[in-house]
């Protein structure tokens, strides 16, 4: 690591010394290096490892037929993402939620298939923008909402209104950004002067990873599209350095059966469907099948708050303002 390597991930503000080397297993199977900040944790891929085009084209195709959300490598087309994956984007537009009225001015940046922006939409916010440089994933958006402009392209190549947005959001998109500084100026620039910000990253604090007894775990988690590793330290700190004044909390994506199948089998379930729905183990036709159906939602959401009130859920999200 050296300075320029600082300058172009957006962290030239920290200096070499304040980071360690850290050998890593990615889940490609490769070996590889991070740079861990020896004092809030945050961890950066060394850039050997990271995919080739990733300054050029990368997300408009090529990442998603890398990552897919099953073991064996299949891929979802953009319909099935959308209907599959619509529990988890509920707990996620809950958080933003609050923040929405009718005239609300709102920005999506890496909507994807567009499960978060749908529900903004169908909680009847009549301006949605969104930055997606997925061709097809920006299509099929475009193509389900009328009310809805997206800017198929990359985020530092889109023309955003100075000052406009309420407010601005990310799910799963700062930690495939390479500078963080370029990412945050943006939302600066482009954000009203009291608007909102709420990023959510996965957190470099993840249960799974820092507590369970999981080997295979430690090497699913790491992969090449993954620059950054925020901790609700480092993200704090990042955002404000760049104009934001917030909090983290985090939020569970998986639940609790995921991570009972991490603890017995050390591996990720077959597919994405499977990982990220609590089995219904009845019927529930009668009192007791009912009984026990409830019983499993209860486990369930009384981990989700376990977690959460740890801050050590899968996901970080930084709730913030501007600050003087």
């Amino acid at each position: 690591m050296d300075k320029s390597f600082l300058q172009l991930v957006g962290l030239d503000f920290y200096n070499t010394t304040d980071f360690e080397q850290k050998n890593i297993v990615l889940r490609n199977g490769n070996a590889a290096i991070i740079w861990i900040h020896k004092d809030n944790g945050h961890g950066i891929l060394d850039k050997q490892y990271w995919p080739k085009e990733i300054l050029a084209n990368y997300y408009e195709e090529k990442y998603r037929s890398e990552y897919s959300g099953n073991v064996d490598g299949s891929n979802f087309e953009s319909d099935s993402h959308f209907n599959l994956y619509h529990k988890i984007n509920k707990k996620q537009f809950d958080h933003i939620k609050p923040y929405l009225t009718n005239s609300t001015k709102y920005l999506e940046i890496g909507p994807s298939f567009g499960g978060i922006i749908s529900q903004v939409i169908d909680n009847g916010v009549h301006e949605c923008h969104g930055i997606e440089p997925n061709k097809f994933d920006a299509e099929y958006v475009t193509n389900k909402h009328d009310n809805v402009t997206i800017y198929n392209s990359k985020i530092e190549d889109t023309d955003l209104p100075t000052k406009y947005y309420d407010i601005i959001t990310s799910f799963e998109v700062l930690e495939h950004m390479v500078s963080v500084k370029s990412y945050l100026n943006t939302c600066f620039n482009a954000l009203a002067e009291d608007g909102d910000i709420v990023i959510e990253v996965p957190n470099h604090n993840d249960v799974l990873l820092d507590y369970y007894k999981s080997p295979t775990y430690k090497k699913f988690y790491y992969h090449n599209a993954h620059i950054h590793y925020f901790t609700a330290k480092s993200l704090t700190n990042i955002c404000h350095v760049y104009g934001f004044k917030g909090e983290c909390e985090t939020l569970q994506i998986y639940p609790f059966f995921n991570h009972v199948n991490w603890c017995i089998n050390d591996k990720p379930q077959s597919s994405a469907e499977s990982a990220i729905h609590t089995p219904i183990p009845t019927k529930g036709i009668n009192l007791i099948e009912k009984s026990i159906n409830e019983f499993y939602k209860k486990v369930e959401s009384e981990y989700d708050q376990l977690i959460n009130d740890f801050k050590i859920g899968g996901e970080l999200i930084f709730k913030g303002k501007k600050y003087d």
